[in-house]
């Protein structure tokens, strides 16, 4: 089990709970804006994207602990005691995640030789370098998603649960075009000269991009060989003949008859030609329950994020991992935000000693958490800096109106919740100690205070008179 215990970062100083009942942790802050919530995830990111080749920032200070079969090891103090993954979510257009390295394998290196990627640290969707944003973006995060799926076979079923909740038919068809330099492997490849066309006897064919694109495959041919690369491409291409149309590829990823694991061979292999520029994604078809299929970029905003992020997390998800998401309720309809944990739940299945921490402003996703009897730590604006925050663990407060009054202290109009509180308070006061008396008093004087200061947000004034008879009578059941 990988977990962080202690983050400082320039703003506050957070501890999280040893406690867990399943086989992964899920810890959720909260707070509003300006308490330091995505300041948290922004300093584990910046500390886990220099790891290892790096030193941590000085500034910053994160503890975590790694329980072993022999032994727990507390971190930072050996390269060994890392997480195998740590990986950084939002699809906020305003994220400050760290960029991820990138990645200095060669194509043999990854598809012939197997060789792991070295670098912990991933990010999914937006991140501080981003330059791709709306309905490409989310079908590249997809398109990654799926490829990586190649190295984990077994697991895939799982992610047909995540399309049919979602309301989608178990399968996606993945459309590819060929440009240039992909007609020019084809055509050398069909008619036996591949390796005349990676050794310079052969010339590619004219494209729009000019020596850009013919560069990828020169660092190829430059890092692994002309023999090497020639025997790789030629697997390659003849494990796509069998998708192959009249400009390009058709490939159904297909959930529903468990014949995904068939198409590994295929899914590597477009990857690859991905990978050097070869192709081009035209479409990525989804079927929506009695309906015609669509393509990633006509689905809800809702709909692209919850694939793109399921997807993207499956993809890159191994046990003992960190995961950080920022936001998850952007764009997301309020059944899906209370339905977020599930599908989440659904991700993590297959693993185990994960630490997923999640920031968030949904009072949804906050009230779904206490239901489950997850972390909820509670950040203020005005805490002072270096002041430890205290988790929620109340579970009377996991309803929307309470969830909104106690953690987000948003006052609600006409709140039932409210009314039970304040009637509850008034009748334990009634035979209550000296000291109990002076707690609800605290209480009601804070609710006092938040319903006449609502900052914007309109309240009625039966609500605060409501409020301030019961402080009269708690007083006067005092005396």
């Amino acid at each position: 089990m990988f977990r962080i215990e202690e983050v400082s970062s320039p703003r506050c100083k957070l501890k999280f709970s040893s406690r867990t009942r399943e086989s992964n942790q899920v810890s959720v802050i909260t707070g509003p804006n300006g308490s330091g919530k995505t300041e948290i995830l922004k300093t584990l990111s910046d500390w886990f994207s220099r790891l290892p080749q790096e030193q941590a920032p000085e500034h910053l200070h994160v503890r975590w602990k790694i329980d072993t079969p022999l032994a727990p090891t507390w971190g930072p103090y050996d390269e060994q005691n890392f997480p195998p993954r740590v990986i950084a979510q939002t699809f906020s257009p305003f994220s400050r995640f760290a960029p991820p390295k990138r990645d200095t394998r060669t194509l043999f290196d990854v598809y012939a030789n197997q060789t792991t990627e070295q670098c912990l640290y991933r990010t999914i969707g937006i991140h501080s370098g981003t330059q791709v944003v709306g309905g490409p973006l989310g079908k590249l995060t997809l398109e990654q998603g799926i490829f990586r799926l190649s190295e984990a076979p077994e697991q895939t079923q799982n992610l047909g649960s995540v399309l049919d909740s979602l309301r989608f038919e178990r399968r996606i068809n993945l459309q590819y075009r060929k440009n240039a330099i992909g007609e020019s492997l084809f055509s050398a490849y069909t008619q036996g000269h591949l390796r005349d066309l990676l050794s310079g006897k052969k010339t590619f064919a004219s494209n729009v991009h000019g020596i850009s694109v013919d560069l990828s495959l020169r660092r190829e041919i430059r890092d692994t060989g002309i023999e090497s690369l020639s025997n790789l491409l030629e697997n390659v291409l003849s494990a796509l003949e069998r998708y192959l149309d009249r400009d390009g590829f058709q490939f159904v990823l297909d959930f529903r008859e468990k014949q995904a694991s068939l198409n590994y061979a295929a899914l590597k292999a477009l990857s690859l030609l991905r990978r050097l520029d070869a192709l081009t994604l035209e479409r990525c078809e989804l079927y929506p329950h009695l309906r015609k299929q669509i393509d990633l970029a006509d689905a809800s905003s809702g709909q692209q994020q919850m694939l793109c992020s399921l997807f993207g997390l499956f993809g890159e998800l191994s046990s003992n991992s960190l995961v950080l998401i920022d936001e998850p309720e952007l764009s997301l309809h309020p059944t899906w935000q209370m339905g977020f944990f599930e599908r989440l739940d659904a991700i993590l299945q297959p693993f185990e000693g994960c630490h997923v921490i999640i920031a968030t402003h949904s009072p949804l996703i906050v009230q779904s958490a206490l239901k489950r009897d997850f972390e909820v730590i509670q950040l203020r604006a005005d805490t002072p800096n270096f002041q430890m925050n205290h988790p929620l663990r109340d579970q009377s407060h996991a309803s929307v109106e309470g969830t909104l009054l106690e953690v987000f202290g948003t006052p609600v109009t006409g709140s039932a919740y409210l009314a039970n509180e304040l009637f509850e308070m008034v009748s334990v006061s009634e035979t209550a100690s000296s000291e109990i008396r002076k707690e609800t008093l605290v209480r009601l004087e804070w609710l006092e205070s938040l319903y006449q200061n609502s900052q914007g947000i309109v309240t009625q004034k039966e609500d605060l008179d409501l409020i301030q008879r019961a402080i009269r009578l708690v007083k006067v059941g005092g005396e």
